[in-house]
């Protein structure tokens, strides 16, 4: 299973000039970090992803989430893409006091 973790849910904005026309542009950035197992199922490490979150969009709540069937899709020339929109929080067991 591929695992997402979010440990900071407030995006960083980075803005910028645009060289074409001149305005001002900005984009809200929240970092992800992605386990991947490796070939024996072991998950020992990470990646850094930078999602652009859209205008609209809320950014991610802090915790973990995984990836669902509705992430992967085809894009126009026939490549396999992943999509982060529709990533699933992963339940976490709550311990009971006995």
């Amino acid at each position: 299973m591929i695992k997402i973790q979010v440990k900071n849910n407030i995006p960083i904005t980075r803005n910028w000039i645009d060289k074409t026309t001149g305005e001002q542009r900005s984009m809200r950035i929240q970092t992800l970090l992605v386990y991947l197992p490796d070939a024996q199922g072991k998950m020992d490490d990470y990646d850094k992803v930078e999602h652009i979150l859209s205008d609209k969009a809320q950014p991610f709540d802090v915790g973990f989430y995984t990836l669902t069937p509705s992430c992967l899709y085809l894009d126009r020339n026939g490549r396999l893409q992943i999509g982060l929109g529709n990533i699933q929080p992963i339940q976490q067991k709550l311990a009971t006091a006995a």
